[in-house]
């Protein structure tokens, strides 16, 4: 085994993606639009996913930021944010349980897809992790969020 290993970015065309997703919700003109969730859920469980192929796991500060927390305002990270997969899972059982999510509320959760995919080094190929969610996700990024 060498000690170098394969590493992959998001090629331009799927950055582009995550950055026009994250654009659609936070756009001025659809704030307070309900939008479909099985949409935003699809734009969480693939910045998951990808999460989950990162070459480095330590930092998720940012992307917990953008999720829902486990509701304390005192202790350690750990105890106020919990993991990633269990602020996914909080952020996608509030989302479900609500009556209608706004475009404003998931402009948080989209900034996540956005980012990972700009800024994040990953062990296996963002479109292969993604698989057929690409087309879906083309589709949020052309402002199908409804």
């Amino acid at each position: 085994m060498g000690i170098f290993r394969k590493l992959f970015k998001a090629d331009s065309r799927l950055s582009d993606i995550g950055k026009k997703i994250e654009e659609s919700y936070r756009k001025e003109s659809h704030k307070n639009l309900a939008v479909s969730k099985n949409s935003i859920i699809i734009v969480i469980d693939s910045f998951f996913d990808l999460s989950q192929e990162r070459d480095n796991k330590e930092s998720d500060s940012y992307y917990l930021g953008n999720l829902i927390s486990t509701g304390r305002i005192e202790g350690t990270k750990e105890e106020v944010f919990g993991t990633l997969k269990d602020a996914v899972e909080r952020t996608k059982d509030l989302i479900m349980k609500s009556d209608e999510i706004y475009a404003s509320q998931c402009s948080f959760y989209s900034r996540n897809l956005k980012v990972i995919l700009e800024k994040e080094n990953f062990e296996k190929d963002p479109r292969q992790v993604l698989g057929d969610r690409v087309k879906r996700l083309e589709e949020i990024a052309s402002g199908k969020i409804t």
